[in-house]
């Protein structure tokens, strides 16, 4: 919670003009920060999403059998959505529960903790920071790495993955969606905790 503090005297009108003045207009962390992450790590992290889609591409995946049906899921597919992005296609689940083995898969590729898509792999956050302004490179990878396509398109980094900024994308969901998953973490807590701390049972 935020408190303003309302001094209206001639002490207090200065000192707030020398803070306004004082403070920066555009932040540290986007004017200097930003830039040099862009420069200098940029091709490194672009190398990193390449390594991690061959990886992708040849995991044994149990959500489709066949090009046709791989195909269909191209149809909704949706980095920006935990229902139908990279990992939502190629695991059971990956919505209210997490599959164990996406479980294995992010903790052998390596995780990033972001602001908005959560604790995931860097091709989680490249595909869901990317889709709406590189549709085509984004579904290019993702037709590549289900077998539709023979050459992977060259895979560029435009959005700095590794702290949430203004370019940064947001998810793709209902408030219906929304208010579903909170009740069902809701629920899922409560099944926790109440699994190791159950209630005693009354005497008869």
């Amino acid at each position: 919670m935020n408190i303003n503090y309302i001094d209206d005297s001639p002490e207090g009108v200065a000192r707030k003009e020398i803070i306004e003045n004082l403070l920066p207009k555009q932040t540290i962390i986007s004017r200097i920060l930003e830039p040099s992450i862009e420069k200098r790590l940029f091709h490194i992290l672009e190398k990193c999403v390449r390594e991690e889609l061959e990886i992708y591409k040849s995991y044994p995946k149990r959500t489709y059998k066949s090009v046709e049906e791989a195909k269909e899921m191209t149809k909704d597919f949706n980095p920006g959505h935990p229902k139908t992005c990279f990992m939502g296609k190629a695991f059971k689940s990956n919505y209210n529960v997490t599959d164990s083995e996406l479980y294995e898969y992010r903790k052998a590729i390596g995780t990033i903790p972001h602001p908005v898509w959560g604790k995931c792999t860097l091709l989680e956050i490249w595909g869901a920071d990317h889709i709406k302004d590189h549709r085509k490179m984004v579904l290019g990878a993702f037709k590549y790495a289900v077998g539709i396509n023979k050459n992977c398109p060259t895979i560029t980094m435009h959005v700095n993955p590794l702290f949430q900024n203004s370019k940064s994308g947001v998810y793709d969901i209902t408030d219906e969606e929304k208010e579903d998953q909170e009740y069902r973490e809701l629920l899922m807590a409560k099944a926790l905790f109440y699994g190791v701390n159950e209630p005693k049972k009354r005497k008869k």
